[in-house]
């Protein structure tokens, strides 16, 4: 909880000190006090004590017939024993309750009971576990913190987060006056399936907890209000004017509305490559919906999502910008508005945990340990159990990769780590002749709109410009070597540019068993597609020359070769070994994007953590050698590795089936180093 009283205790939950009232004692939110109540329990014997679902010593149905009869005839009648019993309900469902488990007292707060005594799911009535106890404390803390715009939750499968996220949205709207919740989800379809998963719950309420609604629009709305105009000469029913939608996953979906509740449903399995549907994007739009100008918040989302499917980029960049103790202290606010809740698999796995709701987290973890050991010897498949039995939230958010012919753990493990540091492991900036004055110096100079990435390991005081002077210049760092994977047309040239990929080029430098700190590390990162493809060739004749390198080009695309022919640079292209004299570059046929690839594999096996690069990572788990058109960050470091190790025969083609294979590995046996 978010409001203390003077002898509660706390508790920390992820990153939050919660507050918990004394044993005994509720905060009442309508008479806004705390109230002395009693503690439950069925009986004195510890070991028999745990929770329990709070239902009438009476057929509350058949009496309430009863008394539905009576009103027809007088409209102000009530049967007080029914009256104390919906009164003591609202009571609990408001403020919560406290109830002796196994010896302890335990509080719930209101909506958590509310879960457990009323909210009907699938499998029945929930059970109580100590992990939802935390996360709807948690939730409420959000509810209660006028800083806050909500919860984001990362879970695993099974959790019961659409349950509880359901109960969120459905509890302002069904007790206020012209409020509106809403849904979304990564397409129209699921945010229905939750929504639907919403409406089975609700059925299920008893009639006290079940406000006059419109069942004409039930498959669309739930609308607190009468189906017709007849129906409003009931007198004793009341209209909420209130709503729970749902809509599809486009950002513009609740734009300009007003919402006190806002779930959004797996928010890191949505599609990133929908531009409608950028979950960043997205919630930039909906916050304005839930605040009265910049400071007031009056409304409250719920951000959930499991993590089997691993989370998008977006995604992680929302995390990220929800740490509580991260946040600006001039406006008390986080970056994204949300405070973040991770819950770690061995925390709340249902075959660990007991009666009294509390998971067996040593033996559960062992457990899942022995899983873990048991696929060692398949990164694939364990990088996936990982994904959906995540015990840090940087697990979580490893990503799928079902094409991926390297090795999947590895490059989880390095994106997972460079991607939650605070400060990245490069600078932003460009190469550009100095004073502006071609084919003299090249400076790198720091921007934080630049096209580089140059590796943080590069230190700029040393002289890099290592090119021999004369007519025609000549590189002669031969520690370096440059990739680069190009484009020809001009942007407005194209008549698709969904199908457009970027130019890529990447600096690496070879083995050195005297320099172990730049040794077979990649030196900078360029992922751009300017208008002019003239721009991106001069931008990689730049960083070729500061470097002194020499450049393996994909030849397919001419346009690359003949600027640095026109610029006198012809010398710095590589010549594949027994190619033609006039040869320069590499053709990106089968055979040598089978080079690539292998040669890839290697490096990756024995020095993932010298890749820096978000981007390149990522590529690197969506490369797919049978269609490998997108992957232009792979394509262009893999040409850097292949220049640095000189590779000259290649392995026979391998079966487009066997490129899907969990164990796939690249035998480097056949192919020789010159």
């Amino acid at each position: 909880m978010f409001i203390k009283h003077k002898e509660g205790s706390t508790e920390l939950v992820y990153e939050v000190r919660l507050n918990i009232p004394p044993v005994g004692i509720v905060y009442d939110h309508v008479e806004k006090d705390w109230i002395k109540v009693p503690v439950f329990k069925k009986t004195n014997k510890e070991i028999d004590q745990k929770w329990f679902r709070h239902v009438p010593g009476f057929d509350y149905d058949v009496e309430r017939g009863i008394e539905i009869d009576k009103q027809k005839y007088d409209k102000l009648y009530f049967d007080p024993k029914l009256e104390s019993f919906r009164n003591d309900e609202w009571f609990k469902r408001l403020n919560g309750v406290w109830f002796m488990n196994k010896g302890k007292p335990t509080y719930i707060n209101g909506l958590h009971y509310m879960y457990l005594n009323w909210w009907k799911i699938d499998v029945g009535y929930p059970d109580y576990r100590d992990s939802d106890r935390r996360t709807w404390m948690y939730w409420q803390w959000c509810v209660e913190n006028p800083d806050s715009y909500g919860l984001i939750e990362c879970t695993r499968r099974r959790s019961g987060k659409t349950a509880r996220a359901a109960l969120a949205a459905f509890d302002p709207p069904s007790r206020m006056l012209n409020v509106q919740s809403g849904i979304q989800s990564k397409t129209r379809d699921d945010a229905k399936s939750f929504f639907t998963k919403l409406i089975g719950s609700f059925k299920h309420l008893p009639d006290f907890f079940q406000p006059v609604y419109d069942y004409k629009k039930i498959q669309s709305t739930l609308g607190f209000r009468f189906p017709s105009t007849a129906q409003k000469l009931n007198k004793t029913a009341r209209e909420l004017n209130s709503d729970v939608t749902f809509k599809s996953s486009d950002n513009l979906a609740y734009d300009s509305q007003k919402l006190i509740r806002y779930v959004r449903d797996e928010f890191a399995k949505i599609d990133v490559r929908d531009p409608k549907a950028n979950i960043v994007e997205g919630w930039a739009i909906v916050k304005p919906t839930m605040s009265l100008g910049s400071k007031s918040i009056i409304g409250k989302a719920y951000f959930t999502s499991t993590v089997e499917e691993g989370g998008s980029a977006p995604a992680q960049e929302l995390w990220m910008g929800s740490g509580w103790e991260e946040r600006d202290k001039n406006i008390n606010r986080t970056k994204s508005g949300l405070c973040r809740l991770f819950t770690p698999a061995y925390d709340n796995d249902e075959d660990f945990i007991d009666e009294y709701g509390s998971c067996d987290r040593l033996k559960a973890k062992l457990y899942q340990q022995q899983i873990r050991d048991s696929l060692s010897d398949n990164p694939r498949q364990l990088a996936s159990y990982i994904r959906k039995f995540p015990w840090t939230i940087e697990e979580a958010f490893y990503r799928d990769a079902d094409l991926c012919p390297f090795n999947v753990l590895k490059l989880n493990e390095q994106l997972s780590v460079i991607s939650f540091l605070v400060d990245p492991l490069y600078i932003r900036g460009n190469f550009a002749w100095e004073d502006d004055i071609e084919d003299t110096k090249v400076i790198f100079v720091a921007s934080e709109n630049g096209r580089f990435l140059l590796n943080n390991k590069v230190d700029l005081t040393q002289e890099w410009n290592h090119v021999e002077e004369g007519a025609k210049k000549k590189p002669l760092n031969s520690s370096i070597v440059i990739g680069v994977d190009p484009f020809d047309h001009k942007t407005v040239d194209i008549v698709d540019q969904k199908s457009m990929s970027s130019g890529g080029c990447y600096g690496f430098h070879k083995y050195d068993g005297l320099d172990s700190e730049l040794s077979e590390t990649f030196l900078f990162e360029y992922l751009e597609r300017p208008d002019d493809p003239d721009d991106f060739y001069e931008d990689c004749l730049m960083a070729s020359h500061f470097f002194g390198a020499k450049v393996l080009v994909e030849n397919n695309k001419s346009g690359f070769l003949n600027y640095f022919d026109r610029r006198g640079y012809n010398m710095w292209l590589i010549k594949p070994k027994g190619g033609k004299k006039t040869q320069r570059g590499i053709a990106a046929g089968v055979a040598s994007k089978e080079q690539l690839a292998g040669a890839f594999a290697s490096y990756i096996d024995k020095n993932t953590e010298k890749i820096v690069f978000p981007r390149l990572l990522n590529d690197l788990l969506d490369f797919d050698i049978q269609n490998s058109t997108k992957n232009d960050a792979t394509m262009a470091s893999g040409w850097a590795i292949v220049a640095a190790y000189r590779l000259k025969r290649t392995r026979k083609i391998a079966q487009k089936e066997d490129s899907k294979n969990d164990n796939k590995e690249f035998d480097l046996s056949n192919i020789s180093i010159i």
